[in-house]
């Protein structure tokens, strides 16, 4: 069950950000295309369809490409965590548990509960996918091969299209307009009772057989994939029926393009066709909205030439490298990335981490331990993390952090690490005595380094609050004069100036002990060069030892 947990926490981290993603790419392409009128409909299709690209794959991405914007992080983090009463009650409850199940008595994470309920609501929309298939089954059990002068009018028309071959025609009397479906061997489906004259039925052909010349029912798949996983996502279902909305117009202009006909005569073929809204899983080629109409009607009035096709293609391929794959936005330093302590900074108790910490505040109050150091795994596709009592050293990532909580008993120690996508514990006193002796040793001189550096950045925020002050005094004497409002500002100097010299004493105070600051960090900076490695290289040494002598158990 601690494996679900990590795969539920990476999910929902997962939704998160692919949400976010999508909301600022549908709103950057819808710009776009305020921006650019004269953009072609094939070009304004693909665009859409990069959206659905970058739903599906930040969902199935398990390694999103990182961006480094975030401000550096310290050395090392270091949190005093004060635990509140609720998360005091919730690690207590969690001391009785075996540290390798889940009793059925502990309660499901708001995590996976919301989690269930995303995967349940995704599947309960199978069954319309199912009466679709079944529906378009019936269709084309139900249908009867078109008559020889149809069947020789889409063979020309495919041929004058570049198709190596020319789809099955069949006629159908349950549909009102003609439709292609079918991914392994397509199919067109034509009305019966719909009286087309020859050159309206070789363009309403030359409509469908290009949607199979430029692979719509297959890359259709990706966004109808894409507005079921999003289905809570006004954007993404949105951008849907835009890509569906441009891709008919795509194909109307390859059918007039193909056909050589006149636009005006066209746009009568669809005014013909009208409106036409189907649960058939295919491509129809009816309008299926009245806006839709509206917009392929617009799109026929378009130059077939609007924008030249190497500005397009440069733009598509932009638009997929910046917007389509899935990002991350993490520091700047993957190694230590938190930097908060009890009353650090704030007289009033402790701080929490801060958003680029990887490690959420729960899990922190969860162990109810003080976080000694944060770092990068010591090898790739490995995590080590030693619980010592009340410290927590770490060298891995968040999902090994949820991972090896569920094995933390507060107050007890033990040694959690992942090896070849296996999980061990390791909790045997010759394990632990080694941690003890050579890598928390390392922990605490790096805290104590933190500490003297957090101590000089309060001397200079004091400093820098002096400078400021003075400025302030000196404008006021700059702007003195001799009225009664003079007089005011003349007070206001007067106070101003006996804190300022408050503020000097207390300085001159820091000052002196600021010297001696230094001169201990340097030698300890010296004698201890390379801690955070030395600590992640502990930790592996412990973790190969631990599986050398036996000592670890695989967690099932």
């Amino acid at each position: 069950m601690a494996a679900f947990e990590r795969f539920a926490d990476l999910m929902l981290s997962h939704l998160l950000w692919t949400s976010l993603q999508a909301a600022v790419l549908v709103a950057t392409i819808a710009l776009a295309l305020r921006l650019l009128p004269r953009l072609p409909p094939a070009a304004r299709c693909a665009l859409w369809w990069l959206v659905a690209l970058q739903v599906v794959l930040g969902l199935a991405w398990q390694s999103p490409i990182r961006l480094p914007l975030l401000s550096p992080p310290a050395v090392t983090a270091q949190v005093g965590q004060h635990v509140t009463q609720a998360d005091s009650a919730e690690a207590a409850g969690s001391v009785g548990l075996q540290p390798t199940t889940r009793g059925l008595q502990q309660r499901i994470s708001w995590r996976e509960g919301l989690l269930a309920l995303w995967g349940l609501a995704v599947l309960a929309q199978a069954p319309a996918l199912v009466a679709e298939r079944r529906c378009l089954r019936d269709l084309l059990r139900g249908a009867r091969p078109a008559d020889a002068s149809l069947q020789q009018c889409c063979a020309a028309v495919a041929k004058r299209a570049g198709l190596r071959r020319c789809p099955r025609l069949l006629v159908s009397e349950q549909v009102e307009a003609p439709l292609v479906a079918g991914w392994w061997q397509a199919v067109i489906l034509w009305p019966d009772r719909q009286a087309l004259s020859m050159d309206e039925t070789s363009l309403a052909l030359a409509h469908e057989l290009a949607h199979l010349k430029r692979g719509d029912l297959w890359l259709g798949i990706i966004p109808a994939l894409a507005r079921r996983l999003l289905f809570f996502h006004p954007p993404v279902r949105w951008a849907m029926h835009e890509y569906i909305a441009y891709r008919e117009a795509a194909c109307d202009a390859a059918a007039v393009r193909g056909s050589q006909a006149d636009a005006r005569d066209y746009g009568a073929l669809l005014l013909r066709l009208g409106i036409s809204g189907t649960g058939i899983a295919g491509i129809n080629a009816a309008s299926g909205t009245f806006r839709n109409l509206k917009l392929r009607l617009a799109m026929l009035s378009q130059p077939a030439a609007s924008m030249l096709r190497a500005r397009v293609w440069i733009l598509i391929v932009v638009v997929a490298m910046l917007g389509a794959l899935p990002y991350r936005v993490v520091a700047a330093n993957g190694t230590a990335v938190v930097q908060a302590r009890a009353g650090m900074g704030d007289p009033r108790g402790a701080v929490g981490p801060p958003a680029q910490c990887g490690i959420k505040a729960d899990d922190i109050s969860f162990c109810g331990a003080n976080f000694l150091a944060y770092m990068e795994a010591p090898r790739e596709g490995q995590g080590v993390v030693l619980f010592d009592k009340d410290d927590v050293i770490i060298a891995g990532d968040h999902a090994d952090v949820v991972a090896a909580k569920g094995f933390y008993r507060p107050g007890a120690s033990l040694l959690w690490f992942r090896r070849d996508g296996r999980e061990y514990v390791a909790r045997d006193a010759s394990t632990l005595g080694r941690a003890e002796a050579k890598v928390l040793p390392l922990a605490h001189k790096m805290a104590s380094l933190l500490d003297l550096r957090q101590q000089q950045s309060r001397l200079l925020e004091a400093q820098s609050a002096l400078v400021a002050q003075q400025g302030k005094l000196t404008a006021l004497r700059e702007g003195r004069s001799g009225t009664s409002h003079g007089r005011a500002k003349a007070n206001e100097e007067a106070k101003l100036g006996a804190r300022i010299r408050a503020q000097q004493a207390q300085i001159k105070t820091l000052r002196s002990s600021l010297h001696a600051q230094r001169m201990d960090l340097q030698q300890k900076e010296q004698a201890a060069p390379g801690q955070s490695d030395g600590i992640s290289a502990g930790l592996a040494k412990l973790a190969d030892g631990a599986l050398a002598s036996g000592s670890a158990q695989a967690v099932d």
